[in-house]
């Protein structure tokens, strides 16, 4: 359920900001990443919880992806209230 809702999450902002989404959210191999509009390439990171870790590893490869495809990395967090 809880993914649901991410994914759900997801495609509520990149409407609302007139972002196109990736296929399969950015798993398949030469989309990365959750979304792209204009200059940015975009990763979207949600949570119910009244915090959210930040791991290295979402920056170094929202970077890398975007850097290798002209793009500026975008990191967007939304905290969904229950």
């Amino acid at each position: 359920m809880a993914r649901n809702l991410g994914q759900e999450t997801e495609r509520k902002i990149l409407k609302k900001i007139g972002a196109r989404r990736q296929p399969a959210s950015g798993s398949l191999p030469g989309f990365p990443n959750d979304g792209i509009v204009g200059k940015y390439l975009i990763e979207i990171k949600s949570t119910q919880r009244g915090s959210l870790s930040l791991k290295r590893k979402w920056l170094e490869d929202l970077e890398e992806n975007a850097m290798t495809r002209g793009k500026t990395p975008a990191l967007i967090v939304i905290f969904n209230w229950p």
